[in-house]
């Protein structure tokens, strides 16, 4: 299998098992890395069980895919995703803006 399909389906459950998150994969010819975004920043820096998981995905797929790099970034992060190759949301997932929109109705 390769790399690309090997990522995408273990992000296929992501979803499920992150509710309130969405994550988006890239290849970048480039940097010859694989990308995966993770947003919120909340779920990135602070789910015990994101880290968790984020840390298996990495351990498999350096056993398998020892030639091949695999990379976390979550929003700001640098350069960032420019075209997605897979994205998935939780049922519980806000964009930022609209999260930040709901809010100030909520104030006004």
């Amino acid at each position: 299998m390769k790399p690309q399909k090997y990522i995408t389906s273990e992000l296929k459950s992501f979803a499920k098992k992150f509710p309130n998150a969405r994550v988006r994969y890239e290849y970048d010819e480039l940097a010859e890395v694989h990308v995966v975004e993770v947003l919120p920043s909340e779920v990135y820096h602070s789910d015990g069980g994101y880290i968790s998981w984020e840390r298996a995905l990495v351990a498999k797929f350096a056993a398998l895919y020892p030639d091949e790099l695999l990379g976390f970034i979550t929003d700001g992060d640098f350069p960032g995703i420019e075209a997605a190759e897979y994205v998935s949301e939780g049922k519980g997932y806000t964009p930022a803006r609209r999260k930040a929109k709901a809010q100030e109705m909520e104030y006004a």
